[in-house]
């Protein structure tokens, strides 16, 4: 038995090219082959698991995020299209219709696990590693490394451009495939893409949550990479120079002040 909700879908939304009715949905989530949990179930929150399934004879390679309806406010939203899950949904349109990449949302569907109703977002699985992954193994080489911190750098100014923020831009949320001699960038959760007039708190919003999650885990960036990502958001010159040094440090002062308990004892740790 899969562990992911299966019982009883009803589809509630589908992408182009997926229009599958709830009984196919039912024998292909039952019968999901190579399953992978990617986030364990807990309490009041949902599982991620990537999966193939078969669908009208065609093996497809997804991931499912399933999203409990334990309250009515959550079963209000899920009826009304304002769930998370709904909200991921139009943060991939908005992206992509700006030219960038992101992880596919292709259905929404509602199904049961024992006796809680799910939520299930169901996604495209998208090739590569995450920056997050590349840049903790310590494998890749300087002109890669270097190729990938430009490339992330110039994304988020473009997001910004387009009237646009990435709430969410810690490097586990950001999938890179090289591909062609360049990396490709798809932002995998977009639920947390949201309208925003640029601004320089926004960039530095942004900035600083690359950094956040590695610290947080004992990872701490390179400051030539961090500082390759700046320099990328700000282009050359002087005035982008002092522009630089300003971000650096408002960059640094709120991942000093960071309330988290994992950030501050990794940077205690550090500091000893």
């Amino acid at each position: 038995m899969p562990d992911h909700p299966t019982g009883n879908p009803a589809v509630v939304r589908y992408a182009a090219g997926w229009g599958y009715a709830a009984s196919q949905w039912h024998d292909a989530l039952e019968g999901a082959a190579d399953v992978v949990c990617l986030k364990s179930p807990e309490p009041g929150g949902g599982g991620v698991w990537r999966a193939t399934v078969t669908l009208d004879g065609r093996a497809r390679d997804i991931v499912i995020k399933a999203r409990p309806l334990d309250s009515l406010y959550r079963l209000v939203q899920s009826l009304v299209g304002l769930s998370q899950h709904a909200r991921q949904w139009r943060g991939a349109e908005r992206l992509v219709s700006e030219g960038f990449l992101a992880a596919g949302c292709v259905a929404i569907l509602r199904a049961s696990a024992g006796l809680v109703r799910h939520e299930l977002l169901v996604l495209e699985a998208v090739p590569g590693a995450t920056v997050f992954d590349l840049l903790a193994c310590g494998d890749l080489d300087f002109a890669r490394e270097r190729n990938l911190a430009l490339t992330v750098g110039r994304m988020l100014p473009a997001i910004q451009e387009c009237g646009l923020i990435n709430r969410d831009s810690k490097p586990s949320n950001l999938m890179a495939e090289w591909r062609e001699g360049r990396w490709r960038i798809t932002v995998l959760d977009t639920v947390a893409i949201g309208r925003a007039a640029a601004s320089e708190a926004g960039l530095v919003r942004m900035l600083r949550d690359l950094s956040l999650e590695p610290i947080a885990f004992g990872c701490f960036p390179r400051s030539s990479v961090a500082m390759r990502v700046i320099k990328a958001a700000t282009g050359g010159g002087r005035v982008a120079r002092a522009r630089r040094h300003r971000l650096w440090r408002a960059c640094c002062a709120q991942i000093l002040a960071n309330p988290s308990s994992l950030v501050q004892e990794a940077l205690r740790a550090r500091r000893t």
